[in-house]
């Protein structure tokens, strides 16, 4: 893991926490129980039409889920903060049943280096 700080990340339900395992998640609405995307943006539209939207459809570990059909990028921004600080980064994701899913992570840092982590499921 790159040792500057993370400033966004790709997710569909998402944990980033500092600490010990009782510490603050350092996003905002990160499991969309706001009912919004928001601060949450919709980017990098691979295809034409596609955008996430929250639902209480699959929601995991509260009442609300951000959904997609298609491929579509979505990021948050937050303040940065010392890789060294983070003690878990976690997601959970559902994919369709029977349709292989490929799903990335990716970690921006502010000396404007990036990590992907692609993740592959062949079934939920």
């Amino acid at each position: 893991m790159n040792a500057t700080k993370w400033t966004s990340a790709f997710v569909f339900c998402f944990a980033l926490v500092t600490g010990n395992a009782f510490a603050a998640n350092i996003l905002t609405n990160p499991g969309f129980e706001d009912g919004a995307l928001t601060p949450w943006v919709n980017s990098n539209d691979f295809c034409s039409g596609c955008t996430w939207s929250v639902s209480s459809a699959e929601a995991h570990g509260g009442t609300k889920s951000a959904t997609v059909v298609g491929n579509r990028l979505l990021t948050q921004s937050f303040a940065a903060i010392a890789t060294s600080s983070i003690s878990e980064a976690s997601l959970w994701l559902k994919a369709v049943p029977g349709i292989s899913t490929i799903a990335a992570v990716n970690f921006s840092y502010s000396d404007a280096t990036f990590e992907e982590n692609v993740m592959t499921f062949s079934d939920t």
